[in-house]
């Protein structure tokens, strides 16, 4: 799988989500507030360094760190669709870990059925 896979996963929600491409070179305040979500979002649902969150949209881990630690908490503060948002993301993720523990409780039943059943 390619190692930028969760990166352009969270970059393409956010995209759809706010109807803009925030690779897109400029600093319009929509997409400002929309790459400090992305910044948000990947660092603390990856363990991609600031430089590799940057260079999937071409900017540097200095200005990733400004937008966590400058621009979101405003965004967060002011914008209630952003915020929404963001709650979404966090909201489908933990959605998919309470999947994930559903099926690995399924798929443990079923080995220890198996296993029972062949008297293994």
């Amino acid at each position: 799988m390619n190692k930028n896979y969760y990166l352009e996963q969270i970059l393409k929600y956010v995209n759809e989500n706010i109807n803009i491409d925030i690779t897109k070179k400029t600093n319009k305040r929509e997409y400002a507030y929309g790459r400090s979500l992305y910044f948000k979002l990947s660092k603390n649902h990856t363990l991609a360094s600031y430089r590799a969150i940057g260079s999937l949209v071409k900017l540097d881990h200095a200005t990733v760190m400004h937008g966590i630690n400058n621009i979101f908490p405003e965004v967060m503060q002011h914008e209630k669709l952003l915020k929404n948002i963001y709650d979404g993301f966090v909201f489908e993720n933990i959605l998919d870990v309470g999947r994930l523990i559903y099926l690995t409780k399924e798929l443990n039943a079923l080995e220890t059925k198996i296993l029972k059943d062949y008297d293994l």
